[in-house]
């Protein structure tokens, strides 16, 4: 597995480079315009921000493409690894990206000394910076980095499993209908306001004071809620699905 981790590390590495550069630089950048040529906290805030969804969304694709060339190469039938050990590789590959990316983001907004009018936004960004929410975030982005990571895989399987011009569709399907039943059946079991449980920080409504939420994953109790279990055994079902299609569906 580590053997295909390497691979893939080194076949994505100047691509990789260059969003971890481009992202330094524009951060740079950020800070720059605020300390030196007088930008307002709010655009360096924003600016931060879309260049961290960013520099995510490409290691995100990334990591899909490698996926995807495991699945549509023939190298893969030479290595002595089994299907569970080419999902686990690409996992922690797309975890590796997302550290990288999240060391980025919090390294600027630590440095970064914004002052909003909003008394609410002050606190919160005082609050996200402490230990606990901060590794409580960095968890979670893991979490939804491997969920979401284990979906896509999911559905290029899925559409590697068929002929056609037209397979691409299916893997659409697929993609969109389990997000949709999943999200029902957390919904049918827990309720309409089962958001609350990945919530991180509380706004309250009549004041400007913010608190940690009681079901904030700092509070570990609750990082095991019934949201949290039904996504588990969806991340098992949707590993266990890919899993199967790798073994006995497609041929290369």
């Amino acid at each position: 597995m580590l053997k295909l981790l390497k691979y893939n590390w080194k076949m994505n590495s100047l691509s990789l480079y260059i969003v971890l550069v481009s992202s330094v630089l524009l951060y740079a950048l950020l800070v720059i315009g605020k300390y030196k040529w007088g930008w307002m906290d709010e655009l360096v805030f924003v600016g931060g921000v879309v260049v961290s969804s960013l520099s995510s969304l490409i290691l995100l694709v990334m990591t899909s493409l490698s996926y995807k060339h495991q699945l549509s190469s023939y190298h893969r039938r030479l290595l002595p690894l089994s299907q569970l050990e080419e999902i686990a590789s690409i996992l922690l590959l797309g975890v590796v990206y997302m550290l990288l990316a999240a060391t980025l983001t919090f390294a600027f907004f630590a440095v970064l000394d914004v002052n909003f009018n909003s008394a609410e936004v002050n606190k919160a960004m005082e609050i996200l910076l402490q230990p606990k929410p901060l590794i409580s975030s960095i968890l979670f982005a893991l979490w939804n980095t491997i969920t979401l990571l284990a979906l896509i895989m999911l559905s290029m399987a899925t559409t590697y499993s068929f002929r056609g011009k037209y397979r691409a569709w299916i893997g659409v399907i697929v993609f969109i209908g389990f997000s949709l039943a999943v999200d029902y059946i957390t919904n049918l079991v827990v309720g309409p306001s089962y958001d609350q449980y990945f919530a991180f920080i509380k706004f309250g409504s009549y004041e400007a004071d913010i608190s940690l939420s009681e079901s904030l994953p700092v509070d570990w109790f609750h990082f095991w809620s019934v949201p949290m279990l039904i996504a588990a055994l969806a991340l098992v079902l949707k590993l266990a699905v890919t899993h199967y299609l790798m073994k006995k569906r497609i041929q290369l």
